[in-house]
């Protein structure tokens, strides 16, 4: 499809869709904006469309909290909205937006698979719209404290369940915590990169064929959970749109807290002074660890 303006490839019908995935996005609803996001994609707009006009809306929100008078062609629905958006959103948090949205922009032009890389950026935005304001995380540093605290979500749950016959996993990063426990480390694993949950209530879980599965994952889970639950399941397939794969929610999770680590002025200043120096992954990698323990 050749590139058009989102005005014309959009449309005013459209850009009420736009506006309910932004407010998807910011309200921090992953699989009800990936639904959208595809929604808009079987409609035949390109990904990169869609970028756009989440980047427009994000510098027609700053423009209104900075009370700039609104355009007169805008509906009063998107009005509103802008007006609402500005109202909730800092200005730091509208910077680190804009950043994230045209880091992904570039990212998704240059991808071979457009529709997954715009997925993998609006999960990004979400994770990075649960974590601390860039000026509180820069006082955070300043002070010492853990970067990554009680403001941003943890992308981990750990399994409650006092025994397993009276109490199934409930979440599906649960039944992955629950394999691990019982010595199966290798469905485990095959879960936590394959696994896109189109529902999930123990003992059933529907997983997605969209996207690739291991031949025996299924047969495997409904085998294994049976004898170590004690009870038996039903795992199966469905030709659906499914979650995000836990290793696709902890890879944006990551990027999002490396993103608003790197916004901070503190950081910032830190590089302007030291050029040559580089952001420690291991340092990243014991923050998230960190979070995890909590």
């Amino acid at each position: 499809m050749q590139a058009a303006t989102v005005r014309d490839m959009l449309g005013l019908s459209d850009r009420g869709a736009v506006r309910d995935l932004f407010g998807l996005v910011l309200a921090g609803d992953g699989q009800g904006a990936l639904a959208a996001l595809r929604r808009q994609y079987d409609l035949g707009v390109d990904p990169l469309g869609v970028l756009r006009a989440l980047l427009e809306t994000v510098h027609a929100t700053t423009l209104a909290k900075l009370g700039t008078a609104p355009d007169l062609g805008q509906a009063v629905e998107e009005r509103e909205a802008l007006a609402g958006w500005a109202a909730a959103l800092s200005f730091a948090s509208l910077h680190r937006l804009w950043q994230l949205l045209l880091k992904g922009h570039d990212e998704v032009a240059r991808a071979a698979l457009p529709i997954e890389a715009c997925e993998m950026v609006l999960l990004r935005l979400i994770h990075a719209s649960t974590l601390p304001d860039p000026g509180d995380l820069a006082r955070m540093i300043a002070g010492g404290a853990p970067v990554v605290g009680a403001a941003a979500v943890a992308p981990v749950a750990r399994a409650q369940a006092a025994s397993v016959e009276a109490s199934l996993p409930g979440t599906i990063r649960e039944l992955v915590d629950f394999l691990e426990a019982k010595g199966e480390q290798g469905l485990a694993v095959k879960l936590t990169r394959s696994a896109s949950v189109v529902r999930f209530a123990a003992p059933e879980l529907v997983l997605s064929s969209a996207r690739p599965l291991p031949s025996d994952l299924i047969r495997d889970l409904n085998v294994e959970l049976k004898r170590l639950t004690g009870r038996p399941w039903k795992v199966s397939s469905e030709d659906a749109p499914g979650a995000p794969t836990l290793r696709d929610e902890d890879e944006a999770h990551r990027d999002a807290v490396r993103a608003a680590i790197l916004e901070t002025p503190v950081v910032k200043a830190a590089f302007e002074t030291f050029p040559d120096a580089e952001f420690s992954e291991n340092e990243l990698d014991r923050l998230m660890a960190a979070q995890r323990s909590k």
